[in-house]
């Protein structure tokens, strides 16, 4: 009879994922990066979170980019795969969300030169 204990709990989805992107040749990932949160004067626990992004070559050149977070705290653990279409998707959003900010900016410094009484002009870019 052996020592070791079988264990009867089948891998979540979570440590699938991992396990279909570790030691592939055409995966590459980021370092794992923690992240503590502590709220002002500690009112609703402080949090842990830890973000790793794995990246897989596709054919034609693209890749797919798949999130694993792992979220800490005082209610207990929740690990998350984020895929490929909900990483894309994050990363639309951020950009949309600069492109208008920017754009916002750029109004607001216009109407401000404009209201000191400046002529728009139009510079020739450094060379």
């Amino acid at each position: 009879m052996s020592d070791t204990k079988r264990s009867d709990v089948m891998p979540d989805a979570f440590d699938r994922a991992l396990d279909g992107l570790n030691g592939r040749p055409d995966t590459m990932k980021a370092k794992a990066t923690v992240i503590n949160t502590m709220p002002v004067l500690g009112i609703g626990g402080s949090q842990t979170f830890i973000v790793q992004t794995w990246r897989t070559a596709e054919e034609g050149g693209r890749s797919k980019d798949t999130i694993f977070l792992q979220c800490y705290g005082a209610d207990g653990a929740v690990r998350l795969v984020l895929n490929s279409e909900v990483a894309d998707t994050i990363a639309r959003q951020r950009d949309a969300l600069t492109t208008r900010r920017r754009v916002q900016a750029g109004r607001k410094s216009a109407a401000e030169r404009m209201a000191r009484g400046e002529r728009p002009t139009f510079r020739r870019k450094a060379r």
